[in-house]
């Protein structure tokens, strides 16, 4: 799927920008697998928000315009009580965030979103 081009903006029914969220336990897949997607979005009007746990990759995230917010009990591991915690910090950060879209990238997040 593509982002829209410029000249359809994308908005909400309220006329505000929508709200999309990519949300990954890596912050290495934001930058070097998601990073156009997410800068084509954001130039087609969306407000975008990348996900993940923090990591070396942020900086490159935000470079692009892009807000990253952290997940800090996110792992790619299989650790129980992290994945209870991590859901916890997610669904508080849903809760504060409102997404119209949320976009997952693995089995992992794909189970949380």
């Amino acid at each position: 799927m593509s982002a829209p081009t410029s000249s359809a903006q994308a908005s909400t029914t309220s006329g505000s920008r929508p709200r999309l969220i990519h949300l990954t336990t890596a912050d290495i897949s934001l930058e070097l697998l998601l990073g156009p997607q997410l800068s084509a979005f954001a130039e087609a009007g969306y407000e975008v928000i990348a996900m993940s746990a923090p990591g070396p990759f942020v900086p490159a995230v935000e470079a692009r315009g892009i807000r990253h917010v952290a997940l800090d009990n996110a792992t790619r591991s299989m650790d129980l009580f992290a994945d209870v915690r991590a859901l916890r910090e997610l669904v508080r950060q849903f809760r504060t965030l409102r997404p119209d879209i949320v976009h997952t990238h693995n089995p992992k997040t794909g189970v949380y979103g």
